[in-house]
């Protein structure tokens, strides 16, 4: 199963707004659920990241925040297809 990390940028202030932009990494991608590069971009665009990285290989990034299960289940819902 892909798991899924969120590596927080630094913090950019622009006026009175603050905002953290993000990395979404999905290591451990099974071969047969790969993403095309369209589909990263869709990902980036729903779930506001800065980027998208999926790999089948196994990646462990430096102050990555790995998701709850239930944190996990919230991104895949919102990132999945309804008719998938």
């Amino acid at each position: 199963m892909a798991r899924i990390q969120v590596v927080p940028l630094p913090t950019q202030r622009i006026g009175d707004v603050e905002e953290t932009p993000f990395i979404l990494i999905l290591d451990q991608v099974d071969a047969l659920m790969s993403f095309t590069a369209e589909e990263c971009v869709q990902i980036e665009q729903t779930t506001g990241a800065r980027a998208v990285w999926c790999t089948t290989s196994v990646l462990d990034a430096a102050q990555a925040v790995t998701l709850t299960d239930e944190q996990r289940e919230q991104l895949l819902a919102r990132v999945t297809p309804a008719d998938a």
